[in-house]
């Protein structure tokens, strides 16, 4: 009997090491690497015509920070800065597609939502929220949004 409490003490002490030492769920990490992603949202706000477009996001680590930084390559071989965050599997995504000042429809910021399944190599569940830099006093974001879809898939290394 004196044996086994000495077990039972001896695995409860390797078990809370383990829960001391080990990292916390948040920070999995899932999204680091290159992905492929398409992307559909309305071609303007409150339009009803949808584009879509396929970039290559280039995602860091981000060590023991809440949000990592990403690059964001578009098909015409443009390149801006975006964050993301992830929280278990779930993930969010935020960047502002490159924006041509005198292209005659609005600029926006993409943010998008869905969750990570890292060993299948795609995101699931994946909502895209366009907020326009179109001022709209009706919103509560006080800008003009639109919603739309996102699929992402680990690029081919």
């Amino acid at each position: 009997m004196k044996r086994f409490g000495q077990l039972v003490r001896f695995c409860s002490a390797i078990v809370v090491i383990a829960l001391l030492i080990a990292p916390p769920a948040y920070s999995a990490d899932g999204l680091v690497g290159a992905w492929t992603v398409t992307i559909t949202v309305p071609s303007a706000p409150g339009s009803q015509q949808t584009v879509t477009s396929t970039v290559t996001f280039n995602v860091t680590a981000r060590g023991k920070a809440l949000v990592g930084r990403m690059t964001i390559t578009d098909d015409q071989n443009r390149t801006v800065a975006g964050v993301w965050r992830e929280v278990g599997k779930s993930i969010s995504i935020t960047y502002e597609p490159f924006c041509d000042p005198s292209s005659p429809g609005p600029c926006a910021t993409i943010l998008l939502i869905g969750k990570v399944k890292a060993a299948a190599g795609v995101i699931k569940g994946s909502k895209a929220i366009v907020i326009w830099d179109t001022p709209n006093s009706r919103n509560p974001a006080l800008f003009s949004t639109s919603e739309g879809t996102f699929s992402a898939v680990v690029a081919a290394q």
